[in-house]
């Protein structure tokens, strides 16, 4: 038996105080400061996929048929999205890579204070292939900006792609991970160069939600992002691991899959790696991509632990302690913009389940069904991922429902070729390269993307 229609309606969590914040309403042509109200009153006014039920295609009736589907399903004709490509350059040697959406090539025509969504990737998918062409991240890209007389939000998106994946050159003997937030900081300062009067609506899937959620507690009311959205959150990376590490099936399945690619990972930037031969990296590959069966546990314990951020707090005393480091649920109550988590009861990847919060910014919701960035239903005999409905009424609601003025983020600097932040002048970015159309590419046959 089905079940039943209550059951499928998602499970939103709010703590008893949300947040009042100030609203915009235009007058002719300029905004001016509405009435305050609750997150919780605007969602219900501005999301209404989150009080209808997610009905999932029958045939893919849990949440391992919900994330396989997402890995071996074909998407290459859907969702197309093109971008521009930039690469920039920090001050710590590494670069990240900045898809921009739509490209300039397309004669598209904006006003400056259109908003601009910034994405950031899961783990393996960036590592599969281009993280850009990636299908969670498309199925909302692709509507996102879709002009609005076509029935989009007319908006403007970049993916933030991070060191060593999507065809970024690996040129630091560091990697990323959930715990790194110093490149979406050095991001930000070149997205909101790039347009200074545009609202930022941050969304994360899977590890890019948890560098996104810590982000946002760093930052507080400093954020440069006026919202967030974290989809399939890993909230609890002990449980996650404990999962990962003690259940057979997930273990030789899920576990597996994710330690093969980061496994990949090192093994196409090898000869990046060994012109750092003192380095812990160059020096940990070779064990890395010796191994013929590698988890996810052991890459973190060799790997991410030691060279995925900066010191301090870098290197952690092993997995455990990262994973203690990095799980997002201990962020939570230092953020101080919009925040609306989205998960799924049976995603057999991350916990799926909602934390208690007492942050009045922080909205959770909570799907019985969807797998791990999944949420694959039938739309008039078409199948399509459910979550991109409420994640678009969220970002409308955040950029042009919400003030973002109680904001202070910080004065940007300009000096010798590098933007720099002024809170912390060693962070800092400068363009490296630009220009070169990106149209997506498929994954690597021997990788699992999707997750």
């Amino acid at each position: 038996m089905g079940a039943s229609h209550s059951s499928r309606i998602p499970k939103l969590f709010w703590p008893e105080i949300s947040a009042h914040v100030p609203l915009t309403q235009t007058q002719g042509s300029t905004s001016v400061l509405a009435e305050h109200r609750t997150i919780r009153e605007l969602v219900e006014d501005h999301c209404p996929s989150l009080y209808k039920p997610f009905n999932p295609v029958w045939w893919l009736f849990n949440g391992h048929a919900q994330t396989m589907y997402s890995v071996v399903g074909d998407f290459s004709e859907v969702d197309k999205v093109s971008y521009d490509r930039v690469l920039l350059g920090m001050r710590d040697g590494g670069t990240i890579g900045l898809d921009f959406t739509p490209p300039e090539s397309e004669g598209r025509n904006f006003a400056d204070d259109t908003p601009v969504i910034v994405a950031l990737h899961g783990l393996t998918g960036a590592q599969a292939g281009l993280g850009s062409y990636e299908s969670y991240l498309r199925a909302i890209l692709a509507p996102a900006i879709t002009p609005l007389e076509e029935g989009g939000l007319g908006y403007r998106a970049v993916v933030v792609n991070s060191r060593g994946c999507a065809g970024v050159p690996l040129t630091s003997p560091e990697l990323y991970c959930a715990g790194r937030t110093t490149d979406i900081r050095c991001a930000l300062l070149y997205i909101q160069t790039k347009y200074p009067k545009a609202p930022l609506l941050g969304v994360g899937f899977s590890l890019g939600s948890a560098i996104l959620t810590k982000y946002l507690s760093e930052e507080g009311e400093e954020s440069r992002l006026v919202s967030g959205c974290g989809v399939a959150v890993p909230w609890d990376m002990l449980a996650m691991c404990d999962r990962l590490t003690n259940n057979f099936f997930d273990r030789n399945v899920y576990s597996r899959a994710l330690g093969r690619n980061c496994q990949a990972l090192l093994a196409r930037h090898a000869s990046a790696i060994e012109q750092w031969p003192d380095s812990y990296l160059a020096k940990i590959t070779p064990v890395v991509c010796s191994k013929p069966t590698l988890f996810a546990f052991d890459f973190d314990d060799m790997v991410s632990c030691v060279v995925g951020g900066p010191s301090p707090p870098w290197p952690l005393k092993g997995a455990i302690e990262f994973y203690k480091h990095v799980t997002p649920n201990q962020y939570l109550p230092q953020v101080r913009v919009p925040y609306l988590g989205l998960d799924s009861e049976d995603d057999p990847i991350t916990s799926g389940t909602p934390i208690d919060s007492t942050n009045p910014w922080v909205g959770l919701a909570k799907t019985a069904a969807g797998g791990h960035l999944g949420w694959f239903e039938n739309e008039d005999g078409v199948v399509k991922r459910w979550i991109r409905k409420p994640v678009l009424e969220w970002f409308k609601m955040s950029a042009e429902h919400i003030s973002p003025d109680h904001r202070r983020p910080r004065e940007i600097l300009s000096r010798d070729g590098w933007l720099l932040d002024s809170g912390n002048e060693g962070m800092g970015v400068r363009v490296v390269q630009e220009g070169g159309l990106v149209k997506g590419a498929e994954p690597i046959d021997d990788l699992l993307a999707g997750l």
